[in-house]
């Protein structure tokens, strides 16, 4: 809790075609419906539901919150899709 730092960043719009945050790492694949041939429709940006980090979980964290003091327990370097959102 730092409201001098907090106060000091800029006020940022961001963007999201899904009804909440997390872009390709959302896994709600074909909720978009189906199409007419019964085939699911996906209408999200999600790559897959098994997604894995390409980099190390240490070039994501936060210097004053990491993985560890989040998880509680230590984790792979890669991580999965449900750990990073």
């Amino acid at each position: 809790g730092d409201a001098v730092g907090l106060a000091a960043l800029p006020i940022v719009t961001c963007f999201e075609r899904s009804s909440g945050p997390g872009g390709v790492w959302r896994s709600d694949r074909f909720k978009g419906g189906v199409d007419n041939g019964g085939n699911g429709v996906n209408s999200s940006t999600n790559m897959y539901e098994a997604l894995w980090t390409n980099g190390p979980k240490e070039s994501m964290e936060f210097f004053d919150h990491t993985y560890l003091e989040h998880f509680g327990r230590a984790m792979p370097a890669y991580l999965p899709r449900e750990h990073v959102l």
